[in-house]
């Protein structure tokens, strides 16, 4: 076995560097677009990305605020709200996560004075921020958040002409009812307000978390400019791996290639596992198919701990159970599948326990039924997990033959 790797120029579990964003080009236009509109107009712009993990949701929304921060002069800020619970909690995040992408820029000694003693830098080169308010403070930063921002901006206006607002991973938040309120109260605060705020807010999400929002209020359904995020086509996927080895002075075989393109499904996600794996497993300047095949097996492990939900996991220990799995895995694309397609496909052994595996999958979410005996993989990252964990099990048992 190769000895692996210690650096590659992939960025698994990272947004995309910008120089290395491949595709996405309509999209990255329509949100550039709002940006401008905000900021020549001085009137909100309101933008909601969803689509499923791992399909380089933060990646987008990365870019676009790298962009805005340098084409527009816009005051960016990228709030990731995992685990937040609370529109305290959100006003924490957004401020502190303002002081922090200062650092090192003209206006920060500015923003820092504004912001007052609630800012204290930590760490040993004080390079991170904690932000420390009352509750009523944090109370009256999120019930005013549009004059809060607008007075940065005013403080900063020979620097900054607009504000980016990027509520990302706001899955905790989306189940409240509080928050969906909040944001209709602060779209509508501002657009009739009749003061001006060069503002666009974009959201980032799951699609379900969506529909939970809009669920808390319905007129939000009508609000945001949805932006969808599908997979990479195989061509700008290709062209991602092959611009992304040739900026390290690396080659790539074709079959190789095809390899990984085909595995990763147009996830970026799966896609920066794979070819980073397949990266490591080389000691030359050039991937072959045999590093790609290795990268593979030992993607499918760090996939499967990284997305996929402990207790599906235990519940496919069970080789039927796998190899039920790897059968409905190679006969869909994202398409349904037929109970009575993978039941010809099955030995007697297996056809015995599949109902009780399409129960359990339902149960753990992993699969959905579209009809009577018509099912499909809940999303697209699971199958290909799947896909993955197959042939690292196949390989697996062929070094033991």
């Amino acid at each position: 076995m190769a000895m692996l790797r210690d650096y590659s120029p992939f960025t698994p579990g990272h947004p995309l560097p910008p120089s290395l964003f491949a595709g996405r080009q309509q999209e990255v236009e329509a949100l550039l677009d709002s940006c401008r509109h905000a900021k020549h107009t001085g009137r909100i712009g309101r933008s909601y990305i969803e689509g499923e993990r791992g399909i380089g949701k933060s990646s987008l929304a990365a870019l676009v605020r790298e962009l805005a921060d340098r084409e527009f002069q816009m005051l960016t800020v990228h709030v990731h709200l995992g685990g937040a619970r609370n529109l305290d909690e959100m006003a924490r995040r957004i401020f502190k996560d303002l002081a922090e992408a200062s650092q090192n820029r003209p206006w920060h000694a500015k923003l820092t004075k504004a912001l007052g003693s609630r800012l204290k830098s930590v760490g040993l080169f004080g390079t991170r921020v904690e932000f420390h308010a009352t509750k009523e403070e944090l109370t009256s930063l999120w019930q005013n958040l549009a004059a809060e921002l607008g007075g940065l901006l005013e403080l900063l206006k020979d620097q900054r002409e607009g504000v980016l607002l990027i509520l990302d991973d706001i899955n905790g938040l989306a189940d409240t009812p509080e928050f969906a309120d909040w944001l209709k109260s602060f779209v509508d605060g501002i657009a009739t307000g009749g003061k001006p705020l060069p503002l666009h807010l974009m959201l980032v999400s799951l699609p379900e978390r969506r529909q939970q929002i809009v669920e808390h209020n319905p007129s939000l359904n009508r609000v945001f400019q949805i932006i969808e995020i599908t997979p990479l086509s195989d061509e700008d996927t290709r062209q991602f791996v092959l611009g992304t080895l040739e900026s390290v002075d690396m080659h790539i075989d074709e079959e190789a290639l095809r390899l990984i393109v085909r595995f990763s499904g147009g996830y970026p996600a799966i896609l920066q596992e794979v070819a980073d794996a397949a990266f490591k497993r080389t000691e030359s300047d050039r991937i072959g198919v045999i590093e790609a095949a290795e990268g593979i097996v030992d993607a499918a492990e760090t996939i499967g701990r990284k997305y996929i939900k402990p207790e599906v996991l235990d519940a496919i220990q069970s080789s039927k159970y796998r190899s039920i799995l790897s059968r409905v895995a190679s006969l869909t694309t994202g398409e349904s599948f037929a109970r009575q397609e993978v039941l010809n496909q099955l030995d007697s052994s297996e056809r015995k326990v599949f109902d009780n595996f399409i129960r359990r999958m339902r149960e753990l979410d992993v699969i959905t039924q579209d009809e009577r005996g018509v099912y499909r993989f809940r999303n697209e990252l699971n199958r290909l997990y799947y896909m993955l964990a197959v042939r690292a099990e196949a390989a697996a048992e062929r070094r033991t033959e």
